[in-house]
C-alpha cells in the first residue's frame, strides 16, 4: 500500500521496531515443514529432487524475505531506503537526523534537519530539533531565530519556550529569558528534565 509521497508505507516503520512481518515467520516456518513433509509423502520414490526441491524453494524464499525487509540489517537503513525512493520525503529526513542526533553526528543530523525544513517550513518537532543542535554548538542566534517561528505556529510548545530561554539567557537577554521561562511552565512542561531546567 503506498503512502501520499509516493513511497510504501512500510518504509516509515518505527526505527525501534522491526517490520511486522516478523509475525508472520514462525508461522510460514511451521508452513514450511508441513509443505516439506506433504512432498516426501507424495513422491515416496528415492529420488534427490523430490526431496531437495521443497528445501530450495524454502531457502530462496527467505533469502529473499530478507533482503526486502532490511530493518533486519540495521534500523536506519529502512528511512535511508525510503530518502533512496523518495530524496524529499520529510518522514524519512526527520528519522535520519534524529538517528544522526543520538549518535553525537550533529553535523549529519544539521544537514538532514535542514533538507527537512525546506520541504516543510512549519515542521515544528524537526524545527526544535535543529534549535536544538544550535545551542548545543553554541549557536544561539541561529537557535533563537528558529524557535521565535515554532513558539509563533504553536505558543502551547513548553519545549520551544523553554529552548528560548536557555538560548536568551545565555547571550545576556536574561528578562526576556524570564517570560519565556513562565511561559513555558504555564503551557506544561513535559519531561523532568524540562521542569528541572527551570530551578
Amino acid at each position: 500500500r503506498a503512502s501520499v509521497t509516493g513511497v510504501p508505507s512500510v518504509t516509515f516503520a518505527a526505527t525501534a521496531q522491526v517490520s511486522a512481518e516478523r509475525f508472520m515467520y514462525v508461522p510460514l516456518f511451521g508452513a514450511a515443514l508441513a509443505l516439506a513433509s506433504a512432498w516426501e509423502r507424495q513422491f515416496q520414490v528415492s529420488n534427490i529432487w523430490n526431496k531437495w526441491v521443497p528445501c530450495g524453494l524454502i531457502l530462496v524464499l527467505s533469502v529473499l524475505t530478507l533482503q526486502r525487509n532490511p530493518v533486519w540489517r540495521t534500523h536506519d537503513s529502512v528511512f535511508l531506503d525510503a530518502l533512496k525512493k523518495n530524496p524529499h520525503n520529510v518522514t524519512a529526513l526527520g528519522a535520519m537526523g534524529t538517528w544522526a542526533f543520538d549518535r553525537g553526528q550533529y553535523d549529519l543530523s544539521e544537514s538532514y534537519f535542514t533538507q527537512a525544513l525546506k520541504e516543510d517550513p512549519t515542521h515544528n518537532s524537526i524545527a526544535n530539533r535543529l534549535a536544538t543542535i544550535y545551542y548545543l554548538t553554541k549557536r544561539y542566534p541561529a537557535a533563537i531565530q528558529i524557535l521565535e517561528q515554532v513558539v509563533e505556529r504553536n505558543p502551547q510548545d513548553s519545549h520551544a519556550h523553554l529552548m528560548m530561554a536557555w538560548s536568551l539567557w545565555v547571550t545576556g537577554q536574561k528578562e526576556r529569558g524570564r517570560e519565556y521561562a513562565e511561559i513555558a511552565e504555564r503551557a506544561g512542561l513535559r519531561t523532568p528534565e524540562e521542569r528541572q531546567g527551570l530551578k
